[in-house]
């Protein structure tokens, strides 16, 4: 039997993706760039990849700067949208940051449309506004954690360490 074959729905453009021979989900070849497996990376003594999005810019510089690192690759979004081309063309990812209450696509969806195509990255959302509803939802999203803003910048990272394993 031959490799299955589905589209997957990445915000307003469909690609078209399949199983490789171990069963990992890769994208079909485009001309835009070569096929990048979806998923989680291992994470080991060579750089660590984190996405992080934010609509607001002092917050997405504040987080990427609190985060970098000699062994950290930080990669930035400036929208929901942003992030789900970011997560189909840069990934896999190590870690996702996200902002919850961003226009157009909240890190919600945002996640739930990547988890649905076989992300399985951790994800540390940020949010001024928790609510019982959005803890049951990251709670249902799995490997997931929330932080309410203000974030302290040791809890920021220890967060994103514990989601990385301790390893970084």
């Amino acid at each position: 039997m031959g490799p299955c074959v589905f589209p997957v729905w990445l915000a307003l453009r469909v690609q078209q993706s399949q199983f490789d021979s171990k069963g990992a989900l890769v994208n079909k070849p485009s001309p835009h760039g070569s096929a990048r497996p979806f998923g989680l990376l291992p994470v080991g003594p060579s750089m660590a990849r984190i996405a992080i999005a934010d609509d607001d810019p002092d917050s997405l510089a504040l987080l990427s700067q609190a985060l970098r690192g000699p062994t950290i690759e930080i990669r930035e979004a400036d929208s929901g949208v942003a992030l789900v081309l970011l997560l189909a063309q840069e990934g896999p990812f190590h870690l996702v940051v996200t902002d919850v209450d961003m226009p157009w696509m909240d890190g919600p969806a945002v996640i739930k449309t990547a988890r649905a195509s076989a992300l399985g990255a951790p994800v540390l959302f940020v949010t001024g506004f928790a609510s019982a509803e959005l803890e049951a939802t990251v709670a249902e999203l799995g490997n997931a954690r929330l932080l309410r803003k203000p974030i302290e910048i040791s809890a920021l990272r220890d967060a994103a360490a514990a989601l990385l394993g301790g390893s970084q």
